[in-house]
């Protein structure tokens, strides 16, 4: 596996700053929650001409060390989904939902524009802090 050093700051400051980011994301504090999840971001390669940020997945993973292995301009940064995770329990938790009603129930419609706002707020955190160009993502489960 191709993990640096700074994967394994990364992972000592997820067991860290987890507890601290679930506080802020349920306070919807989403630029503090950005601060405390840039500080575990993680590289699977050196700086390349595009930064690419992902949401870490163990099975997807196992495909971005090897493009980032592969790649001589792209370079994959990336953050547990956990974190993202987080805030899709924040405004779903409750809520039921199929295939079916997802588009047409009032109360999933709102839930899916806190979803986005929340996002929005910390992907612009995010990208301030870390410079990425793109967001790359595998299926969310």
């Amino acid at each position: 596996m191709i993990f640096s050093r700074l994967h394994k700051l990364s992972a000592l400051a997820d067991v860290t700053l987890f507890p601290l980011y679930r506080w802020a994301i349920r306070r919807e504090l989403f630029k503090c929650a950005a601060i405390l999840v840039s500080l575990t971001i993680f590289a699977l390669n050196g700086r390349r001409q595009v930064r690419l940020l992902f949401f870490d997945r163990s099975i997807f993973r196992l495909d971005l060390e090897t493009m980032a292995s592969v790649s001589g301009r792209v370079q994959y940064v990336g953050v547990s989904r956990k974190y993202f995770k987080e805030i899709l329990n924040l405004y779903f938790r409750d809520l039921e939902f199929s295939e079916t009603t997802y588009h047409h129930d009032q109360a999933l419609i709102l839930a899916k524009k806190q979803t986005q706002i929340a996002l929005e707020q910390i992907l612009l955190v995010l990208h301030r802090l870390c410079g990425f160009d793109g967001v790359i993502s595998c299926h969310f489960g």
